[in-house]
């Protein structure tokens, strides 16, 4: 009789082996982090088990795809209504208490962007591709100018700080998808030597 393991899929465990852990998110960015997880994490185990042959790396690309594609077309449709909503708040309150409203929406998917920019390093995709990407979802985020960075601290980044932080989270993919392949080969080699 032989028992069989299944290895349930775990989607933080996945993201945190593509590097998440090293993606500088504010306390705020934490919280759609932690929310976008526990929301998404059931559809990724229902994805692993229909494709239980495939790469659970290349299943998360797929899924992250998704979330991003879903996330900016969710902003689009909202976006003029979060610019008339901030210009209501500045014409009553002012410019500056105005400036302390959070668009979740646009940390929604700047969160979402960074975390799949991270797995598109991880797995290999093309460096232009992402950068395309990267510069047309940081352009989607620039008419808001409503990212903030943090609880008390609120900044309008620009479009190339947008794409550098999302091409900062790429190459944070691709650090840890070579330290995965130097751990596997060193793995290899001391196997080959017990041999």
């Amino acid at each position: 009789m032989y028992l069989i393991i299944s290895i349930m899929p775990d989607l933080l465990n996945e993201l945190s082996v593509m590097g998440l852990h090293d993606l500088p998110f504010s306390e705020q960015e934490r919280g759609e982090l932690d929310q976008f997880i526990a929301v998404c994490s059931p559809f990724f185990v229902s994805v692993c088990q229909q494709k239980p042959d495939k790469s659970q790396h290349h299943l998360l690309l797929g899924v992250m795809t998704k979330a991003q594609s879903e996330a900016v077309e969710d902003y689009k449709q909202k976006s003029q209504s979060l610019q008339n909503m901030k210009q209501v708040f500045e014409d009553t309150v002012g410019a500056e208490q105005a400036d302390k409203f959070v668009a979740t929406d646009s940390q929604r998917l700047k969160v979402i962007a960074t975390v799949w920019f991270m797995v598109q390093g991880y797995t290999g995709i093309d460096f232009s591709y992402a950068n395309d990407h990267a510069e047309q979802i940081a352009q989607t985020l620039m008419p808001d100018s409503l990212i903030v960075s943090d609880a008390d601290y609120s900044k309008t980044q620009s479009a190339e700080q947008i794409r550098s932080g999302f091409m900062q989270a790429y190459y944070v993919g691709v650090k840890q998808a070579r330290k995965s392949r130097q751990s596997a080969t060193l793995l290899e080699t001391i196997k080959k030597w017990l041999r």
